[in-house]
């Protein structure tokens, strides 16, 4: 990782924006380089346009109220480096923040700019905590410091974590729903294809939903044969001779319905390495044959559900009964083998896909209240365990339902993992408290 001493040359700039926009530095008798008084009535909104990095900011230099822009640079120097001396957007300028002041700046117009030295004003706590973030070994950069945030804080940004998180999916379901020409039960199936494929055989399972017209396995729905040969067939997995009698008919069935419906296998194979045997391809697929049976029209029942018990939507996914003795074709097992879907894989199933899809509906259809009312169910559901959730339980952070799981991968891969700790809640709380201990100290 990066190491940080804080001299000018490698000092970064979204930390001085960030020092700037939260008013982390010494406010009291502030001087411009030029010696005039200077007071900070609005530091400005951060501008992630062209332009100068906040606008909207008002000061009082030399017994004057000013209102415009302010930039923020290293160096005084990279004002004419980045060639703003002659870029008319950078006029409205009205206050230059840098760490060192190593050059005497004008504008386009030929005016000098009133300029403030941060480095100075600027607490060591505050570098050091930074520092010690930035050079941490750790996969969670503020495990030194955040079971010192407190609980309080996490309430409201676990939800706003959660909203982020299914906003992203809303973009993603928008694609499907593209692909699919706006048809929300096709986009539902592929979802719901998605995890039962799991991890390792998802991608697949979404193919061969795209791949499988919808309609076609509705009109036959009330032939198991014919919708099981089907999706076995377009997995590929009816192509060698086989001695039981179940995957021979499959295999009949599906080379007539190939023909029939001009279908297309998928060209990749299913993998059955590195899983338990119950969530083996041959398995799900049957469990998904028996899901498209009994609820075909899988979409409205997730928009309508009112009581969000995981066994209402999918208790009826289970495999045929020759999957009740077997793993894969021709070979049987002594042990019986469960036939329904797990309650753990019923949640992930809530949690990925009937909760973002009722987000995301509500959203595109702009009823707010509905579209809040998702993250209610979340609020239902039993917390998930896995590497994620338990990082930040490791440190007291109270883990109690899918909702604040679901925060904890959000916060992890979108922040944590690239150390964006400048954009965080808790990042900004804990530079916060050690501004606090500072000035109760002073």
């Amino acid at each position: 990782f990066k190491i940080f001493n804080f001299t000018p040359k490698n000092m970064e700039e979204k930390l001085l924006q960030f020092i700037w926009q939260n008013k982390l530095f010494n406010l009291k008798n502030l001087h411009s380089t030029d010696n005039k008084s200077l007071e900070i009535l609005q530091v400005g909104f951060l501008n992630k346009n062209q332009g100068p990095d906040f606008i909207h900011a008002r000061i009082v230099y030399d017994k004057l109220i000013w209102a415009g822009s302010v930039e923020i640079h290293i160096k005084a120097s990279d004002w004419k480096k980045h060639k703003h001396d002659n870029d008319t957007k950078y006029d409205p300028v009205i206050l230059h923040v840098v760490w060192e002041n190593d050059l005497e700046i004008t504008n386009s117009k030929g005016q000098k700019l009133v300029t403030l030295t941060l480095q100075p004003l600027v607490s060591k706590i505050l570098i050091d905590t930074y520092k010690q973030i930035m050079n941490q070994g750790h996969k969670l950069p503020c495990s030194n410091f955040i079971q010192n945030v407190h609980p309080a804080r996490w309430i409201p940004f676990k939800e706003k974590l959660v909203i982020k998180r299914l906003e992203r999916k809303t973009a993603l379901i928008k694609q499907l729903l593209n692909y699919f020409t706006n048809n929300w039960e096709l986009v539902a199936w592929s979802m719901v294809s998605a995890q039962l494929g799991g991890p390792i055989n998802g991608l697949h399972f979404e193919q061969i939903m795209k791949q499988t017209p919808l309609k076609i396995l509705q009109q036959n729905m009330f032939n198991r044969t014919c919708v099981e040969s089907i999706l076995f067939g377009q997995s590929n997995l009816l192509l060698k001779d086989f001695k039981d009698d179940y995957p021979n008919i499959l295999k009949k069935e599906y080379t007539f319905y190939k023909q029939k419906y001009q279908l297309t296998p998928i060209y990749s194979s299913l993998n059955f390495m590195r899983m338990r045997p119950a969530s083996f391809p041959t398995i799900r697929l049957s469990q998904l044959a028996g899901g498209l049976i009994a609820q075909p029209q899988i979409f409205s029942a997730m928009l309508y559900e009112k009581f969000f018990e995981p066994d209402n939507l999918f208790k009826k996914f289970q495999s045929y009964d020759y999957w009740h003795t077997h793993y894969n074709f021709d070979e049987p097992m002594k042990t019986p083998i469960p036939q329904h879907i797990g309650s753990q894989l019923k949640n992930r199933l809530y949690i990925n896909v009937v909760v973002p899809l009722r987000f995301a509906y509500h959203s595109i259809y702009n009823d707010y209240n509905e579209k809040m009312a998702a993250l209610d169910i979340l609020l239902t559901l039993p917390k998930e365990d896995h590497k994620h959730s338990r990082l930040f339980e490791d440190f007291g952070i109270k883990n109690n339902n899918a909702l604040d799981s679901q925060a904890f991968v959000e916060l992890f891969v979108e922040n944590c993992n690239h150390k964006h700790c400048l954009s965080c809640t808790i990042g900004e709380s804990i530079f916060n408290n050690k501004m606090e201990l500072k000035n109760n100290c002073n």
